[in-house]
């Protein structure tokens, strides 16, 4: 028998007991999580494990590159470089006369852990942000484009997935796909946890916990049975709620709600091509006073969600946390038809990075870190060269010891390792995106 089928085999099984291999490094990206988000929660306990880690280590602010769109920010915190040098500028690439999502096959340049796969350290790496089509390695790869697939997550019979050939894109190995569908929670067990009063209001089509919890799964239960130095994941559903939410947790909108329920649905008659919750209806307020939830809640149950992740930590294990912005909220005076308008969610270009294990000093203070110095302090807490054509640096005023930095020019001696990949149906994600206002 195989490696690779003992891997399948005991996936199938894999149960959230087992005890999985220490890794050396674990890294969670977390869209759309702000400091003041962060700083909220604590105050109330609703987020001990990251503010746990927080207290063990560094918690600061980060700053950003331009532009603040996701698939930027986050191609700049996976490369070390900026836009110019790794290449994505926004949402959408045009290839072949066609648009089409930005994916891996628009980064210029090498990813992290594609350097440390390519220098024998082994990475599993999880739904990170334009990391279809996957780049087979020694470790485990599995993209958005299956782990956040409506067909999958909805329906627990449903095996139908990307077909044929187009399956080995988004998951290496591909055999691990049929044993990675035990991981997924029923949406039943969704409706019925603390969180199930989210799913009636919700517009998205499919809730994005459903999509984080699975994962977060995927990446315990390929640790156990597949360990690896690194294991990288990447949720979302603090910031696709907070495009649609936020502004209930305004004060004054939520004021202005109650002396004239009829507000809203006359406000948001008046934005095309936004969706909202109860768009162009009346709302009660109690309707609105639930949806001021929906943001901290899911923050808060997201915060239990990875406890399992953090469970895999051992006495050598370091932690990154890193966000690609925070969210804030754009007051709009009045709508176009003169109603008080609904308060616009925007990007908040600080971000959050929370830093812990024993490679960190407790407490210790960074001079202005960006997104662009994560790749370098993980390339050097792992033991690996830094790249003098990383336009970021190491962190190394936060770093328990003194080690030397070393350096090499470059990594980009031979192109990467990219498939052939067909064209890539998303028209789906595509339509999501405009429908949280993500994209016009």
């Amino acid at each position: 028998m195989t490696m690779l089928a003992v891997l399948v085999l005991s996936l199938a099984g894999c149960q959230w007991g087992a005890s999985p291999p220490a890794p050396k490094l674990i890294v969670v990206g977390i869209d759309g999580l702000g400091v003041g988000m962060l700083e909220r929660l604590a105050k109330d306990n609703r987020a001990p494990n990251l503010t746990g880690l927080a207290r063990e280590g560094v918690f600061t602010q980060l700053q950003n590159i331009q532009p603040v769109i996701s698939p930027v920010v986050w191609a700049s915190i996976a490369t070390g470089k900026r836009p110019k040098k790794h290449g994505v500028d926004g949402w959408y690439s045009e290839t072949d006369g066609s648009q089409r999502i930005v994916d891996a096959r628009d980064i210029k340049v090498r990813r992290y852990w594609e350097i440390l796969d390519e220098r024998g350290v082994k990475c599993n790496t999880f739904a990170w942000l334009s990391l279809f089509p996957v780049i087979p390695g020694k470790g485990v790869t599995v993209a958005s484009d299956y782990l956040w697939d409506r067909n999958l997550i909805n329906d627990v019979d449903s095996t139908s997935i990307l077909t044929g050939e187009e399956l080995k894109y988004a998951i290496s190995p591909v055999d691990l796909a049929k044993p990675l569908l035990a991981q997924r929670l029923p949406v039943q067990d969704g409706r019925d946890s603390p969180l199930g009063y989210q799913f009636p209001i919700t517009p998205l089509e499919d809730h994005p916990m459903l999509r984080d919890q699975w994962t977060i799964s995927a990446a315990v239960a390929v640790q156990a049975r597949a360990p690896a130095d690194v294991v990288s994941l990447y949720v979302k559903g603090i910031d696709e709620l907070s495009h649609v939410f936020l502004p209930f947790t305004d004060a004054a909108f939520r004021a202005a709600v109650e002396r004239d329920p009829r507000m809203y649905a006359r406000s948001t008659a008046s934005i095309p091509g936004v969706s909202l919750p109860w768009q162009g209806e009346t709302i009660t307020l109690e309707q609105s006073q639930l949806a001021a939830r929906v943001v901290d809640d899911y923050a808060a149950w997201l915060d239990g969600a990875l406890a399992p992740v953090l469970a895999l930590r051992g006495p050598e294990t370091n932690v990154i946390i890193v966000s690609d912005h925070g969210m804030l909220l754009e007051q709009v005076e009045t709508a176009p038809n003169g109603d008080a308008g609904v308060p616009r969610p925007e990007h908040d270009p600080i971000a959050t990075l929370i830093l812990a294990g024993p490679a960190f000093k407790k407490a210790g203070h960074v001079a202005s870190p960006s997104v662009i110095d994560v790749t370098p302090t993980i390339l050097h807490l792992l033991g690996q060269p830094v790249p003098s054509d990383m336009d970021g640096r190491v962190l190394t005023e936060v770093l328990a010891a003194g080690t030397p930095v070393q350096t090499v020019p470059t990594y980009e001696t031979s192109p990467r390792a990219l498939p052939e990949v067909p064209h890539h149906e998303n028209d789906a994600e595509m339509e999501r995106l405009r429908a949280l206002g993500y994209t016009q």
